[in-house]
């Protein structure tokens, strides 16, 4: 709310992503895929909760025989398999289309700038002046070093690891799975920053003015 009250969007993109949880719990998934990939192309980090919605989606193992020992590479073939269902190939799609649509959309009315400002600077993106994040203090020193771009590269890393982690083992309770992808995805961001909203700035330097 502190955020939104500057002008920012978050509220809609909380109501996107709670939107399309709730149509998961619906089983509204035509609805829930339209609602997740508009959701990812106004911010891109909603794209964390596709792990956890491809394993709720995915289909049961099959193909295990009881008593009896299945080879390592079957295992592979099944776990795999098992991503191939109708639900997930349907929710993939419909999102994937709707992220693709309006992604193509803005690159046409705004071109490359669209593209790097939303979704790729924050590949190089670095902060070392207000930052919360761990990798605050090494990015700060090597911030003039050659190999500073490979270390802010690098801080992803641990992230990923944390995510797939937290995705693979609360799956199904989807809503905790997503709120603690959030909490990861803040907690280990190599740009963590505190924003405190405009109008509360200028209360305590005196009355608003117009």
């Amino acid at each position: 709310m502190g955020v939104s009250s500057r002008g920012n969007a978050e509220s809609i993109l909380a109501a996107l992503v709670l939107g399309t949880l709730l149509c998961m719990e619906a089983k509204h998934l035509v609805w829930a895929a339209v609602l997740y990939g508009l959701s990812v192309h106004m911010k891109i980090y909603p794209i964390t909760y596709a792990l956890p919605i491809a394993l709720t989606l995915r289909s049961p193992e099959v193909g295990a025989t009881e008593g009896k020992p299945i080879q390592t590479w079957k295992k592979c073939v099944i776990f795999i398999g098992c991503f191939l269902s109708r639900e997930l190939i349907l929710f993939g799609i419909v999102a994937g289309g709707v992220f693709f649509v309006f992604t193509a959309i803005f690159y046409y009315m705004y071109g490359w700038p669209f593209l790097h400002e939303t979704y790729l600077y924050h590949l190089t993106r670095r902060d070392i002046r207000h930052n919360f994040s761990p990798y605050f203090y090494m990015l700060y020193l090597t911030a003039d070093s050659r190999g500073s771009q490979w270390l802010s590269l690098a801080a992803f890393l641990p992230q990923l690891i944390l995510l797939l982690v937290a995705s693979w083992t609360f799956h199904r309770d989807l809503a905790f799975s997503c709120f603690l992808n959030t909490a990861i995805f803040v907690s280990f961001n190599k740009v963590c920053t505190s924003q405190v909203p405009r109008n509360i700035t200028n209360i305590s330097h005196g009355p608003l003015i117009g």
